[in-house]
C-alpha cells in the first residue's frame, strides 16, 4: 500500500544560557497550494511587492535570483518566511501557522528593464503536531577530541587536517582528511594518508592502518560496505574509489579522473557513498548534478534516482531496510526513496542546510541549524523525533557516523576536528 507523503518540519527554539532545545515538531500535508512571482524589473536599490495567498500554512519558498540580485526576503507582517543572500537560502524556522499576506522584497545592483527575480511560495493544506518522544533521551558532548598518541616518538602534526568524513568498519573509526587542503581543483594528489583510523574512545589517531597516500586530490566522503572494504569520494577529480583496507589497493575507480559530467562514466564532485548488501553502488552526485547514481557491484550503471523538484546539493547518503535516505543540503530536507523503485517515500524538511545522515537503529540527521542536529526514530507510519544534540564547538559539521548508539561528527573547521556524543537516560 502506498505510503502517505507527509513533510516533517523541525522548530527550534532558543532560550536562556543559549541552550537550544527542539520545542516542536509538525506534519505537513503533501497537498499544497503554489504560487510564483516575479520581481522586478531590476531597480538599484530594494524593489518589493506585496501579495496576498489563501490563508493556509507555508512549507516551502523557493528563490531563483537574477543575475543582479543580491538579496531577497519574504515577510508576512513581522514574521520572516525565509531569506536569500549571496546564493544561500536561509531557513527560517516558523510556526505553522496560517499566512496570507506576504511582502516579497529583492535587492538590485542596477537598472535593467529585462531582470526579474522570482520566489515560488508552497502552501499546506493543514498540519498536525507531531508527539514528542524527547522525554527519556539525551546526549551530552564527551570530552573527545582528534590528537596524536604523546607516546608516540615520531610525533605527526594534524593541527587543520580538515576532517571531512568518518565512518565505521565494523567496530573500528575511520576518518578521511584533507590534509589541510582548502575547497577547490587540485593537479597533484595529495601525498599523505588521508584516511586513518581512530581510537573511539579517546580520539588518538592509531599508528596503522595509514591509507590513500597519493590516491585523492580533494577527499569528501568515506564509508564502507558490508565486506569491509572503503568507499571515498573526491570533489576535485569528480571520482570515487573502493579500497581494500588491508593493502591500502584501489579495487574500483568510478569516474573520469578530472573529467567533470553527469552520466554513467562522469560525476560532478561527488560527496557519499552507500552500499547495499547485494553489491548495489549508490553515489551522491554531488555539489554540480542533482542525482544519486546507481551502480551494480561490477561498476555498471544502472539508473539515476532524481527528485521532480531537484536536489541541491545531494550531500550524503544512507540505506536502511531498501530505503535511501538523501541530505539534499541546500533544500534544507532528508528525502526518503524507495530504493527498489526509486520513488520518492517522504520527505523531511530541517530548518537549516542537512550536512549528514546516517541511520543506525534511528535516523540521525547532522544539520546546522542553530549548530542543531536530531536523533529521527523513523518508521513507515510515523516519524518521531526523539533527541536533539549539538555542540558549541561546532564550526563547520560535515559528516556522521553512529556505533552501538555513540555520536561521532566530522568538523572540517573545528579545532577539535572530531567530536562525540554519547546518550544518556533521565
Amino acid at each position: 500500500m502506498a505510503l502517505e507523503l507527509y513533510n516533517l518540519v523541525l522548530a527550534y527554539l532558543i532560550v536562556h544560557n543559549s541552550a537550544i532545545h527542539l520545542q516542536q515538531f509538525y506534519e505537513y500535508s503533501q497537498t499544497v497550494e503554489e504560487q510564483t512571482f516575479k520581481i522586478g524589473p531590476a531597480r538599484e536599490g530594494e524593489v518589493c511587492k506585496k501579495v496576498t495567498l489563501d490563508s493556509l500554512p507555508v512549507k516551502s519558498v523557493k528563490f531563483y535570483p537574477s543575475t543582479d540580485a543580491t538579496s531577497i526576503i519574504v515577510t508576512s507582517g513581522d514574521d520572516i518566511i525565509g531569506e536569500w543572500e549571496f546564493n544561500e537560502d536561509i531557513r527560517i524556522p516558523i510556526q505553522p501557522k496560517p499566512y496570507s499576506n506576504f511582502k516579497i522584497c529583492a535587492n538590485f545592483l542596477s537598472d535593467n528593464d529585462d531582470e526579474y527575480s522570482e520566489v515560488t511560495i508552497q502552501q499546506a493544506e493543514s498540519t498536525e503536531e507531531l508527539e514528542d518522544d524527547n522525554d527519556d533521551h539525551a546526549y551530552e558532548e564527551s570530552y573527545f577530541e582528534l590528537k596524536v598518541d604523546p607516546n608516540d616518538d615520531d610525533t605527526e602534526n594534524i593541527d587543520n587536517l580538515r576532517v571531512s568524513g568518518v565512518t565505521f568498519i565494523n567496530e573500528d573509526l575511520y576518518i578521511i582528511h584533507r590534509n589541510g587542503r582548502e575547497f577547490g581543483n587540485y593537479e597533484k594528489p595529495i601525498e599523505a594518508p588521508v584516511i586513518r583510523m581512530v581510537d573511539k574512545f579517546d580520539g588518538v589517531l592509531t599508528d596503522q592502518p595509514k591509507l590513500g597516500a597519493g590516491k585523492m586530490y580533494l577527499p569528501h566522503g568515506i564509508s564502507s560496505d558490508h565486506k569491509g572494504n572503503i568507499w571515498t569520494t573526491d570533489v576535485s577529480a569528480h571520482i570515487v574509489l573502493k579500497i581494500d583496507p588491508n593493502e591500502d589497493k584501489v579495487l574500483l575507480q568510478l569516474g573520469t579522473p578530472h573529467k567533470s559530467g553527469n552520466d554513467a562514466k562522469h560525476f560532478c564532485k561527488p560527496t557519499d557513498v552507500a552500499v547495499t548488501e547485494n553489491g548495489d553502488i549508490y553515489i551522491a552526485d554531488g555539489y554540480c548534478n542533482s542525482r544519486v547514481a546507481v551502480f551494480n557491484e561490477k561498476g555498471s550503471h544502472l539508473r539515476d534516482i532524481t527528485s521532480s523538484d531537484g536536489m541541491k546539493v545531494v550531500h550524503s547518503i544512507s540505506i536502511k531496510d531498501k530505503k535511501l535516505f538523501v541530505a539534499d543540503r541546500n533544500n534544507a530536507r532528508v528525502l526518503v526513496f524507495n530504493i527498489g523503485s526509486g520513488a520518492l517515500e517522504n520527505t523531511l524538511e530541517s530548518s537549516g542546510f542537512v550536512y549528514g545522515v546516517c541511520f543506525d537503529e534511528k535516523l540521525y540527521v547532522l544539520n546546522d541549524a542553530s549548530k542543531q542536529s536530531v536523533t529521527v526514530n523513523y518508521k513507515e507510519n510515523k516519524v518521531v523525533v526523539v533527541d536533539d544534540w549539538g555542540s558549541d564547538e561546532f564550526e563547520m559539521p560535515h559528516d556522521v557516523a553512529v556505533y552501538d548508539g555513540v555520536i561521532y561528527v566530522a568538523d572540517l573547521e573545528s579545532e577539535k576536528q572530531l567530536l562525540k556524543f554519547t546518550e544518556i537516560s533521565h
